[in-house]
């Protein structure tokens, strides 16, 4: 009896967390997109975006499209060239299969986590969020070695991925352009 209004919990919670993540809109990212404790929001609503968001170069081709559910980077994503030829594909992590590993870590810190080809290479990229607190080269290095191999154990290794990148910005989401203050790649 407990075993069965479990399963029917689990199939409910699924439910709903599909129909929130489900996507009913597409919008291009714009000056008046804003990033809020770490989520997306379209147009200062008061709610997280879900849906697609799509990203323009200046002459107006299609730069990227993303999938966000509840204002987190969810699902596949893709990144085109000028003349529309696919750079990169991917798809993000859910947080919570990295959380438990990586969080520890980062303690805190807004991260995204995605699985992504580039060619023929496969990676596993990780983007974190330095807000306005300084660090220095060897924080970042013993750091990102602590990251990258929790994530090899915990997700490179599953995934078959070659390649991890470890990447660091000055600020947070909400800065349009970002500043990247230290990158490194590790091969396995």
């Amino acid at each position: 009896m407990k075993n069965n209004f479990l399963r029917i919990l689990f199939v409910v919670f699924i439910a709903v967390a599909m129909i929130q993540c489900s996507e009913t809109e597409s919008f291009a990212f714009d000056h008046e997109t804003t990033y809020r404790n770490g989520k997306l929001f379209k147009n200062k609503n008061s709610e997280p975006f879900s849906g697609k968001v799509l990203r323009y170069y200046e002459n107006g081709s299609l730069a990227s499209e993303a999938h966000y559910c509840l204002g987190i980077p969810c699902g596949k994503w893709i990144v085109y060239g000028y003349v529309g030829d696919i750079i990169q594909f991917g798809n993000y992590l859910s947080s919570s299969e990295v959380a438990e590993n990586v969080s520890k870590a980062l303690k805190g810190r807004e991260f995204d986590v995605a699985v992504f080809n580039e060619g023929e290479m496969k990676y596993l990229d990780v983007s974190i969020w330095f807000g306005n607190s300084p660090i220095d080269s060897l924080t970042y290095s013993l750091l990102s070695d602590t990251i990258a191999k929790d994530l090899w154990e915990h997700v490179g290794k599953r995934e078959k991925v070659k390649n991890i990148l470890v990447k660091s910005y000055e600020g947070d989401r909400n800065n349009q352009l970002q500043k990247m203050i230290f990158s490194r790649e590790y091969e396995y």
